[in-house]
């Protein structure tokens, strides 16, 4: 099976069945290899959560909620929600509007790898990590485009 056909569940399946010597051995190399695909589709996908909640975080306090209120309100939401239910509305516009279908549809794995990534330190190969990378980056892009960032 290639990486581009592995679901996060699968990724984690298989890494809860390897041996203690080889998921050191992953760790490592996440560690000492940070400019490989894990790294940067982490540091992606978190770019893309932490300026959407800036940007939800803008509008409440742009509706007159103080802005550490409106910060500890979207604290804990994700980038999924973030872009959905509050910024979307918005900037009256849906996800697959301001983003493409294509674009869309691969964030929610994105984000799920992600988090498998950080909270198990294992690895995902080429395909997968340079889609959703591109995917998380394009979002990014469109969205600082739209809320007049860039």
């Amino acid at each position: 099976m290639s990486d581009v056909d592995l679901t996060p569940k699968q990724l984690r399946d298989l890494y809860l069945k390897g041996t203690l010597k080889q998921r050191y051995r992953i760790a490592c190399q996440r560690i000492d290899f940070a400019h490989l695909g894990p790294s940067v589709l982490v540091n992606a996908v978190s770019a893309l959560e932490g300026f959407s909640r800036a940007i939800a975080v803008r509008a409440l306090v742009q509706a007159g909620t103080p802005v550490r209120d409106a910060y500890q309100f979207h604290r804990n939401t994700g980038t999924v929600d973030l872009i959905t239910k509050h910024i979307c509305p918005w900037l009256r516009t849906t996800p697959t509007a301001a983003f493409g279908a294509r674009a869309w549809q691969q964030i929610p794995e994105a984000v799920e790898f992600r988090n498998l990534l950080i909270h198990e330190a294992t690895f995902l190969n080429g395909g997968t990590c340079k889609r959703l990378i591109a995917a998380s980056r394009h979002c990014l892009d469109r969205l600082a485009a739209l809320a007049g960032a860039a």
